[in-house]
Formats: C-alpha cells, sequence, structure tokens
C-alpha cells in the first residue's frame, strides 16, 4: 500500500505528518469525533461504569460469511443499531440471521 499519493503536484503526507505539519486541523483525526458531528453512531464500548447496552448485530466476516458481532453500546448507539434493524434479539434470531432466513 502506497503511503503518499500524488495530487496536483502536492504531495499529500501520511497522517502522522499532518498531525505535525498542520495542527489546526488536528481535529479531522478523531474518528469518533467526526462520526457524531454527522450523525453516525459511534459504536463505542460503553464503559463499565456507564449504562450501557450488552447487545448481538448482524456483521460479516472476512470472507463476506454472515456473522454475529456482540458488543456493548452507549443508548445513543443502541437507538440507531435498533433504527437500522441489525440488532439480534435472542438465539432464534442469531440461527436464523446465520441460516440465511
Amino acid at each position: 500500500m502506497l503511503s503518499e499519493i500524488i495530487y496536483s503536484d502536492t504531495i499529500l503526507f501520511r497522517d502522522e505528518d499532518t498531525w505535525i505539519k498542520y495542527p489546526q486541523y488536528r481535529i479531522w483525526h478523531n474518528k469518533l469525533w467526526l462520526a457524531d458531528q454527522l450523525g453516525y453512531a459511534c459504536g463505542h464500548k460503553a464503559k463499565e461504569e456507564e449504562d450501557g447496552f450488552t447487545i448481538s448485530t448482524k456483521a460479516y466476516s472476512r470472507d463476506n460469511n454472515r456473522a454475529v458481532d456482540y458488543r456493548t453500546v452507549c443508548e445513543k448507539c443502541y437507538h440507531v443499531y435498533e433504527e437500522e434493524g441489525v440488532i439480534l434479539f435472542g438465539e432464534a434470531a442469531e440461527a436464523k440471521w446465520l441460516d440465511g432466513e
């Protein structure tokens, strides 16, 4: 994988290089902040002290087979997953997902 991309006679550097060269744009390196600003679910794990939801969701493995992903998410993320219809409620729903139903 190339670490540099040439665009209009300007070299765009790796993330580490842009972090040093452009400190005023460091906020854009924070992917959780950016996702939250754009209204996406952050998908972060909830801290143990935090009220979180342990859920199983529809997922795919690297070789594109159906899989189940288990995670603990914050309330905001839970509602986003729920709206997208990817939460699997119970073992029967997980089995149906894995069987392709």
